[in-house]
């Protein structure tokens, strides 16, 4: 079963919006050298700066129901087992400053909020998070780059885990704030308002916050690049995949989470792997 793991109380959704928006988390009036992210509720941003948190909060909504990563249900037909399983979300925004310390824009979050680890989710597999690129793996690979004068380009997967189907039956509650302006664009689901303004939703895909969802990423991510041809090299590094052509040419591809760094003799096989 492995070793047990402590866990901390799940913070009611007030409590977190409180901690979210406290001095410690915000600082917005530091000028420091770089660029720098923090993290403000959406209750906050909505007041503070609503012509810039509702395009990034819609963005991030469409984005979801694009993808199809939830679909609302009537929580009153869920079974007994599931309404006691059934986990609270909540949307949040990251203020985004510029180096010069002035703020750029907003980018919104939508989280189920449970524990990164408990002891329920213990399984075969004891680490449930998306594996990252080993420091001495990377500097290898970027060296032989280097060396090589290879083709390169780095790739930020858009909503990474949204591409991942969820491996198990999740309902998530989606708070009332988030469910009204849901609602706004998506008029059809309004029968399945609880009395309390909030929404159930069935979860289909790997949302940000679960505890396998950085895995089933990963998992999804593992699968794709083997169907383009790549070799995962795992005996020696899970996030090294590497591709040898029969005309002598090559290909690697180092993963971090959701960045990947691509590399190849011709601009023909990186466009064939952005595409």
């Amino acid at each position: 079963k492995g070793p047990a793991f402590p866990v901390a109380p799940i913070p009611s959704y007030a409590t977190a919006m409180t901690i979210l928006d406290s001095a410690h988390h915000r600082t917005p009036d530091r000028n420091l050298p770089q660029e720098f992210v923090l993290n403000i509720s959406l209750q906050r941003a909505l007041k503070t700066m609503p012509d810039k948190a509702k395009p990034a909060i819609l963005t991030e909504l469409k984005q979801m129901k694009e993808m199809n990563v939830l679909e609302p249900e009537e929580y009153n037909t869920l079974s007994k087992e599931a309404k006691n399983a059934v986990i609270y979300a909540f949307l949040f925004l990251k203020e985004k400053y510029r180096a010069d310390g002035t703020f750029d824009k907003f980018k919104a979050r939508f989280v189920a909020n449970k524990p990164i680890w408990s002891p329920e989710d213990a399984s075969d597999s004891m680490d449930p998070s998306s594996p990252t690129v080993d420091f001495l793996t990377a500097s290898l690979i970027i060296n032989l780059i280097c060396y090589r004068k290879m083709k390169t380009a780095i790739i930020d997967v858009k909503g990474a885990y949204l591409n991942a189907d969820i491996n198990q039956e999740t309902h998530i509650i989606m708070d009332p704030t988030t469910t009204g302006i849901f609602l706004e664009e998506y008029p059809q689901y309004r029968s399945k308002l609880r009395r309390d303004g909030s929404l159930c939703c069935r979860v289909k895909k790997a949302l940000y916050g679960l505890p396998q969802s950085g895995k089933l990423w990963y998992l999804n991510l593992r699968e794709t690049l083997i169907g383009l041809g790549y070799t995962c090299q795992e005996q020696h590094d899970k996030c090294l995949f590497t591709c040898s052509k029969p005309d002598g040419s090559s290909g690697y591809i180092l993963v971090y989470v959701d960045d990947l760094l691509l590399a190849a003799d011709t601009d023909e096989e990186l466009d064939r792997i952005i595409t």
